[in-house]
């Protein structure tokens, strides 16, 4: 779907019905929708499909910089007015690794230098708002960080946000994506011939 303002979202359907959200889990899709790009037929599918990916982490990309901290919450709505913003219950950070792994795939798969400093500025945000004594913690509100930590580390911040964030920095040569594929808790397997 778009917003009024040109955001490109993946709405979520409640009996049958659009609902003007995105979560940050959906922000799976931008790294889904760029590997399907690369294995597209023709020139005009694999451009759409890249278009889409690069739209939806543009939108992924507004959910954090439109934020106190930037960093994105949990869900984010589109009510014409004000996108990409939630200012409800649903305005914690929990470590998530979505939008991240969506810029790493966009850089390697495009080689656009706006990824990686997409995916710099959201660890430099992270570090800045979610670093505890002891390693990170997720935040309450990530439009009032005064609200406070949620004294947990999720196993997937290890496992998948951190991972994300340093496979955008290294050599493309390392796990590289056409000899690779990471399941959906970023564990590397590798590809059948």
């Amino acid at each position: 779907m778009k917003s009024k303002s040109g955001l490109t979202y993946v709405a979520e359907l409640r009996n049958g019905l659009p609902e003007h959200k995105m979560g940050h889990l959906a922000c799976f899709s931008v790294g889904m929708f760029a590997l399907q790009a690369v294995n597209e037929k023709t020139e005009e599918e694999r451009l759409s499909t890249m278009k889409l990916a690069e739209e939806l982490g543009r939108t992924c990309h507004e959910s954090y910089i439109r934020t106190t901290t930037h960093i994105g919450p949990e869900m984010f709505y589109f009510n014409g007015e004000e996108d990409a913003t939630s200012r409800n219950s649903e305005n914690g950070y929990i470590l998530r690794p979505e939008v991240i792994e969506g810029f790493f795939y966009l850089w390697r798969l495009t080689g656009k230098p706006m990824y990686r400093e997409w995916v710099w500025d959201a660890i430099q945000a992270i570090d800045k708002y979610c670093r505890v004594e002891g390693g990170f913690s997720g935040i309450y509100d990530v439009y009032d960080p005064k609200k406070g930590h949620d004294d947990v580390q999720q196993s997937f911040f290890l496992a998948e946000t951190l991972k994300y964030a340093y496979l955008t920095f290294t050599d493309n040569s390392v796990v590289p994506l056409d000899k690779w594929v990471f399941n959906t808790e970023a564990h590397p397997l590798p590809v059948m011939s």
